[in-house]
C-alpha cells in the first residue's frame, strides 16, 4: 500500500526545511536531526509528513478514550 504524493513532503519542502540543495546534504541534516527517510532510487530523501510531525513532537493527535459516560466530569478524586 502507498501513501497518497500530499503525504510526503515536496522535494522543494525539503529544501527550504533542511536548508540544503543537494541530496546528500538533505540526508546528513536528515540523520543529524533524527527525522526518518526513505532514499529513492536517485538517492533523493522522502520524508513522510507524518514522520516529520513526530520528529518535531507535534505527532498525531492524542487518541480520546471512550468511557461510556458522555459529558460526565472526570473523577479528578481519583488522581490523589
Amino acid at each position: 500500500m502507498t501513501s497518497p504524493p500530499q503525504d510526503w513532503l515536496q522535494p522543494d519542502e525539503l529544501a527550504a526545511l533542511s536548508e540544503y540543495r543537494t541530496a546528500a546534504g538533505q540526508r546528513r541534516w536528515l540523520e543529524r536531526n533524527h527525522i526518518p527517510y526513505v532514499a529513492s532510487r536517485n538517492g533523493r530523501p522522502r520524508v513522510h509528513r507524518q514522520a516529520l510531525a513526530r520528529a518535531m513532537g507535534s505527532g498525531d493527535p492524542p487518541v480520546e478514550h471512550d468511557s461510556g459516560r458522555r459529558g460526565a466530569e472526570p473523577d479528578f478524586g481519583a488522581i490523589a
